[in-house]
């Protein structure tokens, strides 16, 4: 394990490097060629940052069981799949944080100049709260960035090509912010806060900690404070999952259709009906003030459709179904068009 991790570390050094250095010359760029700035734009430059690492990270690190010819070649090394996986897991996260402290330190370089440059607005913030705000927003997306990592892994190495990988990712996030909202309308009145995992990391770290920045009550934020501690605890302990399931793995499955559960199975059709879910949910709990017409929710319920189709199209890499995703397509479909009526 400990020549893997050495290895894909090494492997990481100019990717990493050459990115840092971009990322660099664009927050000096753009920071300092603004007129007046807060604390806000360099977290907003940190979270594009550690964004684009992660998922920058995920596809160059774990795209080796999504190709035969490498999954075989990495199989058939001395080591075991679990040691395999653990030791290019810990060189993606140690090389995710390092550069990640680096940038937030050269970001801080920048707010120095700035404030030096007098391109620092201090009418709403004095300048020493603004500091304190960017590092300890900045710490806890430090934090925030494992369980990310985890989650958005899990998804990806689960899937066998990295067509599917994207998707999984995609619809793994969607339907955690769905199951959220839902979730939401029947303890809240009104949904406030981001729930995709993404715009959590993004801004919804910032309206936990100053939620009367924001004008948002002490209800929403006690209870966004419990979802995105849930988040943190979920996607910390998705290693241990990973760990297990990494040892039971298989280059056989690489490139073929993915038929597991834990995928199109059921991303496909929880998506589609956990939108519409949503929708029926919001407008009953709007009672009528909702502006959205029935034309609206028409197009949606045929967007949707049409999606769902396309969806299985590429789960099953042909035009033609088998015969259970023939019927989950109308079962789901037929739950939907419920709804629609219902709305």
């Amino acid at each position: 394990m400990r020549k893997v991790f050495m290895y894909d570390l090494k492997k990481l050094i100019i990717p990493y490097s050459i990115y840092l250095g971009i990322m660099s010359i664009i927050c000096f760029s753009f920071m300092l060629s603004a007129e007046r700035e807060t604390y806000s734009s360099f977290i907003g430059m940190i979270s594009a940052f550690m964004l684009l690492l992660i998922f920058g990270t995920i596809l160059y690190g774990f795209m080796y069981n999504k190709r035969k010819i490498s999954a075989d070649m990495y199989y058939s090394l001395p080591v075991t799949k679990r040691q395999l996986f653990l030791g290019k897991y810990l060189a993606s996260l140690v090389g995710i944080l390092v550069l990640s402290i680096l940038y937030i330190g050269i970001c801080f370089i920048v707010f120095g100049i700035a404030v030096g440059l007098k391109k620092m607005s201090f009418e709403l913030l004095p300048l020493e709260e603004q500091a304190m705000r960017l590092l300890i927003s900045s710490v806890l997306r430090l934090v925030f960035s494992i369980p990310l990592f985890n989650f958005c892994l899990l998804f990806f190495y689960k899937a066998n090509s990295l067509i599917d990988g994207i998707i999984y990712v995609s619809l793994g996030c969607a339907i955690v912010y769905l199951i959220v909202e839902i979730f939401s309308c029947f303890i809240l009145d009104f949904s406030y806060f981001p729930s995709l995992p993404i715009f959590v990391f993004t801004h919804g770290i910032d309206q936990i900690l100053y939620g009367s920045y924001f004008s948002v009550s002490e209800e929403v934020i006690t209870f966004y404070t419990m979802i995105y501690i849930l988040y943190a605890l979920l996607g910390y302990g998705l290693i241990a999952y990973l760990l297990w399931w990494v040892k039971k793995d298989s280059a056989i499955r690489t490139q073929e259709i993915s038929h597991q559960i834990f995928g199109y199975k059921v991303f496909l059709p929880m998506t589609a009906i956990c939108i519409m879910l949503f929708s029926f949910i919001d407008e009953k709990m709007m009672d009528g003030m909702n502006s959205v017409n029935g034309i609206v929710y028409f197009i949606q319920f045929i967007l949707i459709t049409i999606g769902l189709f396309i969806g299985y199209c590429i789960y099953h890499r042909n035009l033609k179904f088998n015969k259970m995703s023939y019927i989950t397509f109308g079962i789901v479909t037929g739950i939907n068009l419920i709804l629609l009526i219902l709305i």
